[in-house]
């Protein structure tokens, strides 16, 4: 017949968790198969043997701890940093507790534990790549931002209140943010290619000049992306970067040569600035052909789109159309446009 000992002994064996049970000298009486695993223990018959011989670089802390439980005070820790005597790290979670015999005096100790190891190492794998992240960020002078739609609440990380130079108090709404870049024609810019973002699902990424709450003038480089679920667009998020003019400016040359689309900078009054390769090879004109003929040379002005293209242009900064052109050959073409209006430093 099996006694209370045996009894024990089998259903500590069985229990799922890492559990052991030991006698007032420390001398294992039962232990799970989960704990066997959990301390690397298998093949050894450790019943008998004392917790401390198979655990040598246990020390005298632990061992103070161990006297304070026999005392009848159980001990327990979330979360702490074991290193083996192979030098190998362990993260445990524990508990021990005394227990006690028919007669209610404490017999020995029971301890439960919980190998952790790897989630903390993730922990710290993650904590070490944000921390990498937040130095690069900072570095780039870049940080996060995200605007969630069903409760209007926008959310700036530390970066970029420091580029807007705001507190920590300071809390960004779609006013406010509006209301730092520098004039209308960047307002309507960002809450087009916003709306655009969220009606169409097209990410952005435009370059614009505002004045922090301390009164200085910052290009920042916005970008940004919606996000959808079940067809219905969520919130928007993205970056905002600090830049400098220099780098906006050869950002923009190099879009301008390098682009396969057409890029045009016309005056209001239609005399062509600049015009890229593409624009050139579509048309067939040189530059100097084009600066001549001026926007009506190259565009079919009996275009009845076009009249509702440039209203809409002059209301709010930005439109975009199908059109006609007129290449060097004479040939007329359909093709999409899409252009924004800016000003100067004057307003002009």
């Amino acid at each position: 017949m099996y006694s209370a000992i045996d009894n024990l002994v089998n259903i500590i064996s069985s229990m799922p968790t890492a559990t052991a049970v030991v006698d007032l000298d420390m001398r294992y009486i039962a232990a799970s198969e989960r704990w066997i695993e959990d301390y690397g223990l298998q093949g050894k018959n450790i019943i008998g043997e004392s917790h401390y011989d198979l655990f040598p670089e246990i020390g005298a802390e632990w061992k103070a701890i161990h006297k304070e439980c026999f005392k009848g005070n159980a001990q327990k820790n979330p979360r702490e940093k074991f290193v083996r005597q192979n030098g190998d790290i362990q993260w445990l979670c524990w508990d021990i507790r005394p227990w006690m015999n028919s007669e209610g005096q404490i017999s020995g100790m029971i301890m439960y534990s919980e190998d952790i190891t790897k989630s903390v190492v993730e922990e710290i794998e993650l904590k070490r790549k944000l921390d990498l992240f937040y130095e690069t960020n900072q570095a780039a002078r870049t940080g996060s931002w995200e605007y969630d739609i069903s409760t209007d609440a926008i959310f700036w990380s530390p970066m970029v209140r420091l580029l807007f130079e705001v507190s920590e108090e300071f809390v960004p709404d779609k006013e406010s943010i509006i209301s730092f870049l520098k004039n209308d024609t960047d307002r309507k810019l960002l809450g087009s290619v916003i709306e655009e973002a969220i009606t169409n699902k097209k990410s952005f990424d435009i370059d614009r000049e505002i004045v922090t709450q301390k009164g200085n003038s910052l290009w920042i480089r916005v970008r940004g992306s919606a996000h959808f679920k079940d067809g219905e667009c969520v919130r928007v998020s993205g970056t905002i970067q600090g830049i400098k003019l220099k780098d906006s400016e050869e950002k923009y040359k190099s879009i301008l040569e390098n682009s396969l689309n057409a890029h045009f900078l016309i005056q209001p009054d239609g005399y062509i600035l600049e015009a890229n390769k593409a624009a050139l090879d579509m048309f067939g004109y040189t530059i100097d052909e084009m600066r001549t003929l001026g926007r009506s040379g190259i565009m079919d002005t009996t275009d009845p789109n076009l009249a509702a293209y440039i209203k809409k242009r002059e209301e709010t900064g930005f439109a975009s159309a199908e059109l006609t052109g007129i290449r060097k050959n004479g040939e007329h073409f359909p093709h999409e446009i899409s252009s924004v209006s800016f000003k100067d430093s004057n307003g002009i």
